[in-house]
């Protein structure tokens, strides 16, 4: 038992486990970077393909519809006299949302 705590102690004084505790984080926030690169790509070809208005990074549309007085019918009249008929919003960073001001397309929906 006294032997195994020896060699214990002298690893961890050698520094190795906190080399190892370093590379981890390092791959982790590799990792983290390459996984939010990929959320910029996505949002950057949604925001390229469909008529948005340009969201917050981190809140989305949500500072759009605060100022349009809430989540309510006026945001969306604000939002179809910018856009037309077709019109796309963020709540916050990942939920993209599509409105229509035309009855007839959300009918077409449910044919």
């Amino acid at each position: 038992k006294e032997k195994i705590m020896e060699e214990l102690r002298a690893i961890l004084k050698s520094g190795v486990p906190r080399k190892i505790l370093g590379a981890n984080l390092l791959i982790l926030a590799l990792w983290y970077l390459k996984k939010f690169r990929g959320y910029l790509k996505w949002r950057k070809s949604i925001l390229d393909a469909y008529p948005l208005t340009k969201p917050n990074l981190l809140l989305g549309n949500i500072p759009d519809i605060i100022e349009a007085g809430g989540f309510d019918e006026s945001y969306f009249k604000t939002l179809h006299s910018k856009f037309g008929e077709f019109a796309g919003f963020f709540l916050f960073p990942t939920m993209l949302n599509f409105s229509t001001a035309n009855p007839d397309h959300v009918m077409e929906l449910y044919k």
